[in-house]
């Protein structure tokens, strides 16, 4: 079966079914110790038709904020008294930030949370369908987005766009970097990008996560 077809199954009710299997499997995956403790913030996964390709919606962080400013992210924020988390985490955040108002019936899965390097935040990634989509149809919190972009699935799966980072201080510590965009989808939203892809694509596709391949010194 021709690549693009096996990509645009990804939400077909079979692949939607084997990705809940596998999230039931393995959903001490990411536990760690004292996560109770932690602050809680969840971000969107948006899965979208944009100009006839399946693609993921990713933000541009204002250069304004106080922190990542400028980096990319998914759409999303910390956890609100009254939310239902993550999901009403998510949906809330995504309204407030592009003015993408989705239900819970969107949503595919759940995954999470995801712990930050230094351990003190943990990120729940919810992954939602919302159908076709364009720049028109967004109004952006410009206090907090400066702009979104689209990447469809095939930039995403093109191996030459697929990189990872080792950080000097830590040799032994490295995190996936996704190129083909605007801009390098790299750091925590890197991470969950590569798990998220890990999950969701069909078996056929063989996608090796990132952070499992061996690192060049």
């Amino acid at each position: 079966m021709a690549r693009i077809e096996l990509v645009n199954q990804i939400l077909s009710v079979s692949n939607k079914a084997r990705i809940a299997t596998f999230l039931t499997t393995d959903k001490d995956r990411w536990n760690v110790k004292g996560k109770e403790a932690m602050n809680r913030s969840a971000v969107l996964v948006p899965i979208c038709s944009y100009r006839g390709k399946l693609s993921l919606l990713f933000t541009i962080r204002n250069v304004n904020l106080s922190s990542h400013k400028g980096q990319v992210s998914f759409p999303g924020g910390h956890e609100s008294p009254g939310d239902e988390y993550p999901i009403g985490t998510a949906i809330r955040e995504t309204r407030e930030e592009i003015g993408l108002c989705i239900n819970r019936e969107d949503v595919i899965a759940c995954i999470g949370p995801v712990p930050n390097r230094k351990l003190v935040k943990n990120i729940a990634a919810v992954i939602a369908d919302i159908g076709e989509v364009n720049e028109d149809s967004l109004t952006l919190n410009t206090n907090e987005v400066s702009e979104i972009f689209f990447l469809s699935f095939e930039t995403i799966l093109t191996e030459k766009n697929q990189r990872y980072t080792i950080f000097r201080n830590f040799r032994h510590f490295g995190m996936p970097v996704f190129l083909g965009g605007p801009r390098h989808i790299w750091g925590l939203t890197g991470t969950i990008l590569d798990i998220v892809l890990e999950m969701i694509l069909p078996e056929q596709l063989e996608y090796k996560p990132i952070r499992l391949r061996p690192w060049k010194k």
